[in-house]
């Protein structure tokens, strides 16, 4: 599967973190592992970008980042 890198709107407002995650990817690996409904764990939060794909794909999000 071929992904681009994350564009400027994933990377949020004035690309605010350095590694987002492209969300055609994250969406078709979410669609791969798990069901409609299910919950995703992401323990390394960061961009968020995990949280929308689950959000897109009807899954439901947990997410744990460390905020220093």
């Amino acid at each position: 599967m071929e992904v681009e890198k994350a564009d400027r709107a994933e990377r949020g407002p004035a690309a605010a973190h350095l590694t987002p995650k492209p969300l055609r990817l994250l969406c078709h690996l979410i669609e791969l592992f798990s069901r409609q409904g299910q919950t995703v764990l992401d323990p390394f939060l960061g961009s968020g970008s995990t949280a929308v794909a689950a959000i897109r794909t009807g899954r439901n999000w947990r997410g744990v980042e460390i905020n220093r």
